[in-house]
């Protein structure tokens, strides 16, 4: 499964690619209003996403379960419980990263929201690939 979703996901041979700020970050915004939580583009993306333990943990819960098969959808509580994070965590990054296309969202009356790890997000392909490129250096190094 994990190998379906991520086919690129492998080590290439051509270095000629280099790395920048996504411009598929601007404009992300909640309701509206750009708040001082969210990504500006003079700070690095990643280090933004990662800068908070619960939102990092959102997001590192994410990227377990689309890898691990195929995310269900939960209310607040229960990811909050799924991802180890405090409920108030998950209020305070959801919107950032469904923003982001990290997570889906079904419902809209505010009582019956779910929200689950979007499986066809670009995001989550890449950290994936990224966490996976760590992890074969590290073991290539014992």
């Amino acid at each position: 499964m994990v190998t379906e979703l991520y086919e690129n996901a492998v080590r290439s041979a051509d270095t000629s690619e280099t790395f920048g700020p996504s411009t598929d970050l601007d404009g992300v915004t909640i309701d509206g209003v750009v708040h001082a939580d969210n990504w500006s583009h003079n700070e690095d993306p990643l280090r933004w996403l990662f800068a908070t333990k619960g939102r990092g943990r959102l997001v590192m819960y994410a990227i377990n379960e689309v890898a691990s098969g195929d995310p269900i959808f939960q209310n607040k509580s229960a990811l909050a419980k799924s991802a180890d994070v405090s409920r108030h965590s998950v209020h305070r990054h959801i919107e950032e990263l469904e923003e982001l296309n990290i997570y889906d969202k079904k419902g809209g009356d505010g009582t019956h929201i779910r929200h689950r790890p979007n499986r066809n997000s670009r995001v989550i392909a890449a950290l994936y690939k990224a966490n996976q490129e760590i992890l074969e250096y590290a073991d290539a190094d014992l």
